[in-house]
């Protein structure tokens, strides 16, 4: 009997093992490096955090590791009217620009959401994982894996959010979705889970763009033509 129980523990551990290393071929697949140029990220926290209701949503461009732009829900300024300003930032040559109508200035502070690799990540530090099941979206059927990152690991990635100040008991469960492509589709976090709490509360980070984003500069004044503009292609250019 005990080695019955054994070898069912052994085959638990082995298939947790393949699973964290498929995810991890996954994360490398996607993240920037001589075949892929870069990537977008969108990531939305929802939910309630100290009795407030929480909708940060944040798109992040990552071309080469070397150059960011950041935009940021809470970056909209309402000018009235139906009017509003957007400011996003700039991250190029080492240098943090804030942009406001197509004029720059140099922020010496740092910023949230500098570091998109903070995200994949993630991903390279899971404690344990598990295929779950198929999902189909369309015509496209995604693998998806329940997996389990520590407290300090998600701590790390909400620094500068919202929530940065939220406090874990647990450490927190999410899913993985890969395409059919292998590249990381999205994951979710379900971070109510970690601090013990019922109400709703979950990060998702979805990535698109895989190797199709543009070189940056910063803008001249005047209207201009965003070449890294959030626009998700569907995912079937993507996969």
């Amino acid at each position: 009997m005990k080695k019955i129980v054994s070898l069912i523990v052994v085959s638990f551990l082995i298939a947790g093992c393949s699973v964290k290393g498929d995810i991890k071929k996954s994360v490398k697949k996607t993240d920037v490096s001589k075949e892929m140029n870069g990537y977008q990220v969108d990531l939305r926290i929802k939910g309630k955090h100290n009795d407030k209701q929480v909708n940060e949503i944040v798109r992040i461009t990552n071309y080469m590791d070397k150059q960011f732009k950041i935009v940021n829900n809470r970056s909209r300024i309402d000018g009235g009217d139906d009017k509003s300003t957007e400011s996003y930032i700039l991250i190029l040559n080492n240098k943090t620009y804030k942009i406001t109508d197509n004029k720059s200035e140099v922020v010496k502070e740092d910023v949230a959401y500098g570091d998109p690799k903070v995200y994949l990540n993630i991903l390279r530090n899971l404690t344990s994982g598990k295929e779950n099941r198929t999902e189909k979206s369309g015509d496209v059927t995604y693998k998806v894996y329940n997996v389990i990152v520590t407290k300090d690991v998600m701590k790390t990635a909400l620094k500068g959010s919202a929530i940065e100040d939220i406090t874990f008991v647990n450490d927190v469960e999410g899913e993985v979705w890969i395409n059919p492509s292998n590249y990381v589709y999205k994951v979710v976090y379900y971070l109510n889970k970690a601090t013990g709490k019922e109400e709703l509360l979950q990060m998702t980070t979805s990535f698109f763009s895989y190797n199709n984003v543009k070189e940056m500069s910063l803008p001249k004044e005047g209207p201009s033509r965003d070449i890294n503009r959030p626009n998700r292609k569907s995912e079937k250019e993507n996969i």
